[in-house]
């Protein structure tokens, strides 16, 4: 979709509802291998703590749960909030 001035969200309940409409059709995430690398980089210990902002489907907090960390994640979208707690049932969401 190209966006002109006619088209643009003009409010956060429209573009909450545009990234419900993606969620819906196809979640948004990255390869398995880039989330195990975020944790690599981060080299967290067990037991810290880690807030994923615009969690999306969870797969971040998903990782993070498989390193023994307390995960929370934030979305804008309530379909994504769904998915990350079929991802990431242990984490907050």
């Amino acid at each position: 979709m190209e966006y002109t001035k006619k088209n643009l969200l003009r409010t956060t309940g429209e573009l909450r509802e545009s990234y419900d409409r993606i969620f819906r059709r196809q979640p948004l995430r990255e390869s398995p291998e880039f989330y195990r690398w975020i944790m690599s980089v981060l080299a967290p210990e067990k037991g810290c703590l880690l807030l994923d902002v615009a969690c999306g489907g969870g797969y971040l907090l998903a990782e993070a749960e498989a390193y023994g960390l307390q995960a929370t994640g934030v979305d804008f979208s309530s379909e994504a909030v769904k998915l990350s707690h079929a991802n990431a049932a242990r984490s907050e969401v």
